[in-house]
């Protein structure tokens, strides 16, 4: 068994999608850019975001690893209004229920991480929250 990374992200965003959708809010893969540049039709995007993946135990030739993503929601301020900004509280609020102990395979869990945190860099506001999933290697 091997990590499929593609296949991991394309099952969290599908998860994922319905909220954005419902939010009215883009939602971006590891492979993309979130822009909020002025001539952006929208002052607020979302990401998911692949960090890191590292082992945690090993047993002859098998070992588990975790897959590090975050969920980050930037929002430019100055051109939000106030339903995008409550949109955007929403959509965090509900894509952390969403994740965070969804058994995504049989006995495969989301668990909360702690990750990069919520900043502002200038005017651009980022919301971040961290999650692992476990992911199990055997070698050949």
């Amino acid at each position: 068994m091997s990590f499929d990374f593609a296949a991991t992200e394309h099952q969290l965003l599908e998860r994922l999608a319905p909220l954005a959708t419902a939010a009215g809010i883009p939602l971006y893969g590891d492979d993309s850019t979130v822009d909020l540049t002025d001539s952006a039709s929208v002052p607020v995007g979302a990401q998911l975001v692949f960090l890191d993946f590292y082992p945690d135990d090993q047993v002859g030739g098998a070992s588990k690893h975790f897959a590090l993503f975050a969920f980050d929601l930037y929002l430019d301020p100055p051109r939000l209004s106030s339903a995008q900004s409550a949109a955007a509280s929403a959509l965090f609020a509900s894509a952390l229920s969403a994740l965070i102990g969804w058994e995504f395979a049989p006995g495969r869990r989301v668990r909360a991480e702690k990750v990069q945190r919520c900043g502002v860099d200038g005017r651009i506001r980022r919301r971040s929250f961290g999650f692992t999933i476990p992911a199990y290697v055997a070698g050949s």
